[in-house]
């Protein structure tokens, strides 16, 4: 959160809360409005954030039961978000049309940690590189 609130600008918790702040970072900083399925999927979980957060655990499972409906319905209509998106009972999402930016990770992410996962991969292909040439032997 307090990345987020950084890039954002509000750094007092006092300001805004938190699903706001995630609502605007988004918004401002990850150019996602093309990804329809992220989006609707974005605006459920700031829904479900807000619910958390205010103690309403009825909103909340509301929402948690509402996004099981949206995915099932997603994969039955094979992709298709017209029935899912009903599902929702929310309006049409809001747009996010921040530039996409040219780092291949979030700034969300922790840097050690993508660091440590991207290493452990590029070693992993090297073993299974070596393992099937091996076989082929």
């Amino acid at each position: 959160m307090a990345i987020a609130r950084h890039e954002v600008g509000v750094e007092s918790q006092a300001l805004l809360d938190d699903h706001i702040v995630m609502k605007r970072y988004f918004r401002d900083h990850v150019g996602m409005d093309k990804y329809k399925l992220a989006t609707r999927m974005f605006e459920m979980v700031v829904d479900l954030h807000g619910s958390i957060k205010a103690n309403d655990t009825k909103r909340a499972l509301g929402r948690v039961a509402t996004m099981y409906q949206f995915i099932e319905q997603y994969v039955v209509d094979k992709g298709d978000l017209y029935v899912a998106s009903l599902a929702t009972h929310m309006p049409e999402p809001d747009r996010y049309l921040a530039e996409p930016r040219e780092e291949p990770i979030g700034k969300l992410m922790n840097r050690n940690v993508t660091a440590m996962a991207g290493a452990y991969q590029r070693d992993l292909d090297v073993l299974r590189k070596a393992r099937d040439e091996r076989a082929k032997k």
